[in-house]
């Protein structure tokens, strides 16, 4: 199974990180009736096809993400797509 890892720097402290990784956390839910769980610093998601982790530490945001046999012909599309999000976020 195809996995995608991200980190990006950021400029912001990690309270206010984390308030918009909740965020996004919450999107998953709504949007795509992810299940989500926080451990700490750590949103842990998982759906039908694709599960995964947001990890946010005082300067970085870590996306790993392992999708299903269903989901891997769409790996690049994804990728771009959580590269996209994330740069709107930091921006």
């Amino acid at each position: 199974m195809p996995v995608i890892r991200i980190a990006h720097t950021h400029h912001r402290s990690r309270t206010e990180m984390r308030a918009q990784i909740e965020s996004v956390a919450n999107e998953l839910q709504e949007k795509l009736h992810a299940q989500c769980h926080w451990d700490g610093d750590t949103a842990h998601f998982a759906r039908r096809g694709a599960s995964g982790s947001i990890k946010v530490d005082d300067d970085q945001v870590a996306i790993e993400i392992t999708l299903g046999l269903a989901l891997s012909p769409l790996k690049s599309q994804v990728e771009k797509t959580v590269n996209d999000r994330l740069d709107r976020i930091l921006a």
